[in-house]
Protein backbone atom coordinates (compact mmCIF):
# COMPACT_ATOMS: atom_id res chain seq x y z
CA UNK A 1 0.00 0.00 0.00
CA UNK A 2 1.41 3.88 -0.90
CA UNK A 3 0.20 6.23 1.21
CA UNK A 4 0.77 9.90 -0.17
CA UNK A 5 0.31 13.11 1.91
CA UNK A 6 0.48 16.73 1.05
CA UNK A 7 2.01 19.40 2.90
CA UNK A 8 -1.18 20.53 4.40
CA UNK A 9 -2.41 16.92 5.86
CA UNK A 10 1.61 17.02 7.19
CA UNK A 11 0.80 20.17 9.07
CA UNK A 12 -2.49 19.28 10.36
CA UNK A 13 -0.64 16.12 12.01
CA UNK A 14 0.59 18.60 14.24
CA UNK A 15 3.85 16.49 14.03
CA UNK A 16 7.24 17.82 15.42
CA UNK A 17 10.55 16.86 14.34
CA UNK A 18 13.59 17.36 17.46
CA UNK A 19 16.86 18.16 16.39
CA UNK A 20 18.96 17.95 19.48
CA UNK A 21 22.12 19.13 19.83
CA UNK A 22 24.32 17.31 22.12
CA UNK A 23 27.84 18.05 23.83
CA UNK A 24 27.07 21.36 24.73
CA UNK A 25 29.82 22.49 27.63
CA UNK A 26 32.23 20.02 26.65
CA UNK A 27 34.29 23.51 25.16
CA UNK A 28 33.48 27.21 23.52
CA UNK A 29 34.29 26.09 20.27
CA UNK A 30 31.32 23.20 19.96
CA UNK A 31 29.44 25.48 22.43
CA UNK A 32 29.76 28.60 19.87
CA UNK A 33 28.35 25.97 16.67
CA UNK A 34 25.33 24.83 18.74
CA UNK A 35 23.97 28.20 19.82
CA UNK A 36 24.59 29.24 16.10
CA UNK A 37 22.72 26.52 14.75
CA UNK A 38 19.88 27.42 17.16
CA UNK A 39 19.79 30.92 16.32
CA UNK A 40 19.37 30.08 12.40
CA UNK A 41 16.49 27.83 13.76
CA UNK A 42 18.62 24.51 12.47
CA UNK A 43 17.79 22.70 16.12
CA UNK A 44 15.01 22.45 18.76
CA UNK A 45 17.29 21.76 21.84
CA UNK A 46 20.46 21.20 23.30
CA UNK A 47 22.04 18.77 26.17
CA UNK A 48 25.02 19.64 28.13
CA UNK A 49 27.47 17.95 29.85
CA UNK A 50 27.27 19.42 33.16
CA UNK A 51 30.75 18.82 34.22
CA UNK A 52 31.94 20.07 31.18
CA UNK A 53 34.73 22.23 31.03
CA UNK A 54 32.74 25.19 29.38
CA UNK A 55 29.52 24.26 31.49
CA UNK A 56 28.95 27.29 33.67
CA UNK A 57 29.54 29.97 30.99
CA UNK A 58 27.57 27.29 28.28
CA UNK A 59 24.59 27.01 30.27
CA UNK A 60 24.18 31.09 31.12
CA UNK A 61 24.13 31.43 27.69
CA UNK A 62 21.15 28.50 27.03
CA UNK A 63 18.99 30.50 29.70
CA UNK A 64 18.96 33.70 27.71
CA UNK A 65 18.70 31.89 24.32
CA UNK A 66 15.59 30.65 26.24
CA UNK A 67 17.21 27.09 24.47
CA UNK A 68 15.31 24.29 25.56
CA UNK A 69 17.87 22.08 27.40
CA UNK A 70 18.22 18.65 29.02
CA UNK A 71 21.28 17.28 30.62
CA UNK A 72 23.67 14.91 28.44
CA UNK A 73 24.55 12.90 31.41
CA UNK A 74 27.90 11.81 31.83
CA UNK A 75 29.29 8.90 33.91
CA UNK A 76 32.50 8.63 31.30
CA UNK A 77 34.94 11.55 31.22
CA UNK A 78 35.92 14.72 33.35
CA UNK A 79 35.45 15.04 37.00
CA UNK A 80 32.48 14.02 38.73
CA UNK A 81 30.25 16.37 40.01
CA UNK A 82 29.42 14.28 43.29
CA UNK A 83 32.63 14.47 45.51
CA UNK A 84 31.51 12.93 48.81
CA UNK A 85 33.71 10.00 49.81
CA UNK A 86 35.31 10.50 46.59
CA UNK A 87 38.19 8.07 47.15
CA UNK A 88 35.69 5.01 47.59
CA UNK A 89 33.95 6.18 43.98
CA UNK A 90 33.71 3.42 41.97
CA UNK A 91 33.18 5.70 38.90
CA UNK A 92 36.96 7.25 39.65
CA UNK A 93 40.12 6.43 39.38
CA UNK A 94 42.77 9.22 40.87
CA UNK A 95 44.77 10.34 37.81
CA UNK A 96 48.31 11.37 38.86
CA UNK A 97 48.92 12.99 36.01
CA UNK A 98 45.85 15.45 36.42
CA UNK A 99 46.14 14.90 40.48
CA UNK A 100 42.86 14.83 40.66
CA UNK A 101 40.04 11.76 40.11
CA UNK A 102 38.33 10.90 36.77
CA UNK A 103 35.59 8.61 35.03
CA UNK A 104 36.70 5.43 34.02
CA UNK A 105 36.57 6.46 30.09
CA UNK A 106 33.54 4.72 28.33
CA UNK A 107 35.40 1.48 28.07
CA UNK A 108 36.29 1.43 31.44
CA UNK A 109 32.89 1.73 33.13
CA UNK A 110 31.89 -0.98 30.67
CA UNK A 111 34.12 -3.07 31.67
CA UNK A 112 33.74 -2.42 35.72
CA UNK A 113 29.90 -2.87 35.21
CA UNK A 114 30.00 -6.06 33.41
CA UNK A 115 32.90 -7.29 36.14
CA UNK A 116 29.95 -6.21 38.75
CA UNK A 117 32.72 -3.23 40.36
CA UNK A 118 30.75 -1.10 40.26
CA UNK A 119 28.01 0.40 43.32
CA UNK A 120 24.37 1.56 42.21
CA UNK A 121 24.70 4.57 45.17
CA UNK A 122 27.50 5.67 43.29
CA UNK A 123 25.33 6.01 40.24
CA UNK A 124 22.63 7.28 41.79
CA UNK A 125 25.00 9.85 43.52
CA UNK A 126 26.43 11.11 40.29
CA UNK A 127 23.11 10.95 38.21
CA UNK A 128 21.12 12.90 41.19
CA UNK A 129 23.98 15.81 41.82
CA UNK A 130 24.15 16.27 37.58
CA UNK A 131 20.59 17.04 37.76
CA UNK A 132 20.91 19.40 41.10
CA UNK A 133 23.95 21.33 39.41
CA UNK A 134 21.35 21.69 36.29
CA UNK A 135 19.12 23.12 38.22
CA UNK A 136 21.67 25.16 40.29
CA UNK A 137 22.07 27.05 37.16
CA UNK A 138 19.54 26.88 34.62
CA UNK A 139 16.71 27.46 37.51
CA UNK A 140 14.52 24.85 36.34
CA UNK A 141 14.82 21.06 35.95
CA UNK A 142 16.00 19.74 32.46
CA UNK A 143 13.57 18.99 29.23
CA UNK A 144 15.27 15.27 28.86
CA UNK A 145 18.44 13.45 29.61
CA UNK A 146 20.14 11.72 27.05
CA UNK A 147 23.69 9.60 27.96
CA UNK A 148 27.25 10.66 26.75
CA UNK A 149 28.42 7.71 24.90
CA UNK A 150 24.85 6.00 24.89
CA UNK A 151 25.50 5.19 28.91
CA UNK A 152 21.81 5.62 29.62
CA UNK A 153 20.70 2.65 27.51
CA UNK A 154 22.94 0.35 29.84
CA UNK A 155 20.39 -1.94 31.77
CA UNK A 156 22.45 -1.30 34.96
CA UNK A 157 22.06 2.31 34.60
CA UNK A 158 19.14 2.63 33.00
CA UNK A 159 17.08 1.28 35.38
CA UNK A 160 18.05 3.92 38.06
CA UNK A 161 18.38 6.51 35.45
CA UNK A 162 14.70 5.93 34.61
CA UNK A 163 13.11 5.87 38.43
CA UNK A 164 15.47 8.88 39.52
CA UNK A 165 14.57 10.96 37.09
CA UNK A 166 11.08 10.16 36.98
CA UNK A 167 10.09 9.58 40.62
CA UNK A 168 12.56 12.35 41.96
CA UNK A 169 12.18 14.75 39.68
CA UNK A 170 9.17 14.60 37.33
CA UNK A 171 11.58 14.47 34.03
CA UNK A 172 9.90 11.92 31.37
CA UNK A 173 11.81 12.12 28.46
CA UNK A 174 15.17 10.43 27.56
CA UNK A 175 16.25 9.70 24.56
Amino acid sequence: MNINFTQTDLRNLNLKLIINADDLGICKERDEGIFELYEKGFISSASILVNGINFKSSIQKARDLKLNLGIHLNLTEGEPIYKKNIENNTLVNYDKKEKKYLMLGKFGLRDKIKANSIKESDVKNEIIEQILQFFNYYKSYPSHIDGHQHIHVIPFIAKPLSDIIANIFGIYKIR
